[in-house]
Order: structure tokens, then C-alpha cells, then sequence
């Protein structure tokens, strides 16, 4: 699983599973994206550990930028 490769040797309480359902679709360099999101959100918070909510809110930024794009191209 390629959410699990880019989550290794990070700290926190993560649902892998219940974040890929949610990212199907995703290129490698999707799912990258989201997980650096989730760890700034992570640290603007004063955190060091990601949580699964930090992940879905990097999703929800990476899904705004796409169709920001698509409606840009249009």
C-alpha cells in the first residue's frame, strides 16, 4: 500500500485504511502531496504526531487545489 510507504517512521494515530478508501484514485504524487499537508497542518498545530484528521483535511486541500485546476482549464 502506498499510503503505508509514505507514513513510515512517521509518529501518530493513523487509519491507513480508512484513508486510502478515501483517496482512490490518487496518483503516488497525489497521495505525497497529502501527506505533506497533514504533516504542516500537524506542525502549525505545535505537534509533532499526524493524526487521521490531519490526513483527511490534506486530502480536502489536495481535492480543492484539483478542481480549482479543472475549473481554471475550463
Amino acid at each position: 500500500m502506498i499510503m503505508q510507504r509514505l507514513l513510515a517512521g512517521l509518529s501518530g494515530d493513523i487509519e491507513t485504511g480508512r484513508i486510502a478508501d478515501e483517496t482512490d484514485g490518487f496518483s503516488g504524487a497525489d497521495l505525497k502531496m497529502v501527506v505533506r499537508e497533514a504533516i504542516l497542518i500537524s506542525l502549525t498545530d505545535g505537534r509533532t504526531d499526524i493524526t487521521s484528521d490531519d490526513l483527511i483535511a490534506g486530502e480536502n486541500l489536495i481535492k480543492a487545489r484539483d478542481a480549482s485546476r479543472t475549473k481554471n482549464t475550463v
